[in-house]
């Protein structure tokens, strides 16, 4: 013993030291090794507690997150989700998907195809669609199949048809189609509601320049407003006749109604042809069928009808509309071309579409009030 201080024989560390966790009554004037014990000071718990607190945040954080993936976000919409209640748009934008099947055999069907589609992609596309998978209205073309509202089987459309609308459909695609591969698209976006499909399938069409006959078709086929009074002036108005294959195709009422007007027209032709005098004679067209006539009309009745500003002067309309024919790459005869002939004959050809537009309008009535079927 040495004042209260038990010697630990094998070393000279204080015992008093080591029992009272590091409290000497001696203090520095102890003989004996006060060593450093391994406790924490009160000096280091502010961190110490500070680093605890931190580590407990993160794990709720973690936590957090993982609650988010259990429940299911608004990105997490798995493939066999039903189309029913309420979902963001958002919510269908990647991960649902619908599978349309072909009817069983189809010309090149083998069996049977399939295609799975982006729904979110068709929903931003097409209103009727995205009724159809919302709201399980009905769509022509499609049967649902089952309950969950992600299959579907295609009605009354060919295999090999629907694989072209879906060709069509793809962002950045060129519409590079032929002719009668748009007139099955158009058809098609234009029963299903893509509008945006349409509008560029008409653009492509036009480009192409089709005859009357079948813009008038295809205007009846997809409820194209402007097509239809278009192909009715131009049939009306251009010299050739309706052959029998295009008699027999747009049937007795259109047949009818384009008889009529050709008939007004050809009467005030010979009208005007009275009041000319024997030295200002129309001029003779070079071309076959006077096909120029029918391009003129074209013109009128297309890219130069958007014209803000026509000019009054024949002589200057005939100078506008010879820079459309130019730029749409269309060709007249020398002699419509010339600045003697190009005037006369447009303010002859816009006084017979007016006849040809009163009579259309008389027989089918105003724009968009009524539609001709084959009959």
């Amino acid at each position: 013993m040495y004042g209260g201080h038990d010697l630990i024989m094998s070393s000279n560390i204080c015992a008093a030291y080591i029992q009272t966790g590091g409290f000497c009554p001696w203090g520095y004037a102890c003989m004996f090794l006060h060593p450093v014990l391994p406790q924490v000071g009160p000096v280091t718990n502010p961190p110490q507690s500070s680093g605890t607190s931190n580590q407990q945040t993160k794990p709720k954080k973690k936590k957090k997150t993982e609650r988010t993936e259990e429940t299911g976000g608004p990105k997490s919409l798995p493939a066999n989700t039903s189309a029913h209640g309420e979902t963001s748009k958002k919510g269908y934008k990647k991960s649902w998907t619908i599978t349309i099947l072909s009817a069983k055999g189809g010309p090149e069907s083998r069996g049977g195809q399939a295609w799975t589609l982006e729904a979110g992609y068709l929903i931003r596309q097409s209103n009727d669609i995205k009724n159809m998978l919302t709201n399980q209205t009905k769509v022509n073309g499609f049967v649902k199949q089952g309950k969950s509202g992600t299959l579907f089987k295609l009605d009354g459309v060919e295999a090999h048809h629907f694989s072209l609308f879906v060709d069509a459909l793809r962002p950045g695609r060129r519409f590079d189609f032929s002719f009668d591969d748009l007139k099955t698209i158009i058809a098609l976006s234009s029963d299903w509601g893509f509008s945006k499909i349409q509008t560029r399938s008409m653009i492509a069409i036009q480009n192409l320049r089709p005859s009357p006959v079948d813009k008038l078709l295809l205007a009846r086929r997809c409820r194209i407003p402007g097509w239809m009074r278009e192909a009715y002036i131009m049939l009306a108005v251009r010299t050739p006749g309706l052959g029998t294959a295009e008699t027999s195709g747009l049937g007795p009422t259109a047949t009818s109604i384009i008889a009529r007007a050709r008939e007004e027209v050809l009467l005030h032709r010979l009208q005007a042809l009275e009041l000319v005098d024997s030295t200002n004679q129309d001029h003779q067209c070079e071309s076959p069928s006077r096909a120029c006539r029918e391009t003129l009309c074209e013109i009128r009745l297309g890219s130069f009808a958007k014209q803000t500003k026509v000019p009054r002067q024949p002589e200057e309309q005939g100078r506008l509309v010879l820079k459309h024919v130019s730029k749409l790459g269309l060709e007249l005869c020398d002699t419509c071309k010339s600045d003697a002939a190009i005037g006369r004959t447009i303010s002859a050809l816009d006084e017979e579409i007016r006849v040809a537009r009163r009579v259309c309008d008389q027989e089918i009535g105003p724009q968009n009030s009524k539609w001709l079927e084959n009959a």
